[in-house]
């Protein structure tokens, strides 16, 4: 990938270990063999073959009891991914990407960054739905228009 860039020639040792590029994002899926990563691309690919005629799921009442009522309080995501899927269907991809960073600081409380609030902000419906009606309401009254209308026209 580096020399297809057109970044030079190096050595897989020159580049850096799995330990170092797993979590800065470089690699999406890391396997410990050729056979499982035959396996993951065999799985990959049999999302693109269309609708399957046989499939299962968990229970779905299961969701339940997954995210907490307190939407404050932390929860498995990826337990509620497993459950919402069909059963062995999940491939996630960079697993380890950005795991210790977010982590720790959580646990020491501190801040991540202000993004973090801003999608924090999005994610809870509730709150994002209050903010929006509120947003709604405070645009002033439009007053009829005199004259010649002109529909909206969409080019494309």
């Amino acid at each position: 990938m580096i020399e297809g860039g057109g970044l030079g020639v190096y050595a897989p040792e020159e580049v850096g270990p799995l330990s170092m590029q797993a979590p800065n994002g470089v690699i999406d899926m890391l396997v410990a063999d050729e056979a499982k990563a035959v396996f993951a691309a065999k799985q990959y690919l049999s999302y693109f073959q269309g609708i399957t005629p046989k499939w299962t799921c968990a229970d779905q009442r299961l969701l339940r009891h997954l995210i907490p009522e307190n939407r404050l309080r932390a929860y498995n995501i990826r337990k509620v991914i497993e459950t919402l899927a069909d059963e062995g269907s999940v491939l996630e991809l960079r697993r380890q990407f950005g795991r210790g960073n977010s982590h720790e600081t959580y646990q020491r409380g501190k801040a991540l960054n202000i993004a973090s609030l801003e999608i924090d902000d999005v994610i809870d419906p509730l709150e994002t739905h209050r903010w929006l009606m509120q947003g709604l309401r405070s645009i002033p009254k439009s007053h009829p228009k005199e004259g010649k209308r002109r529909p909206f026209v969409d080019c494309w």
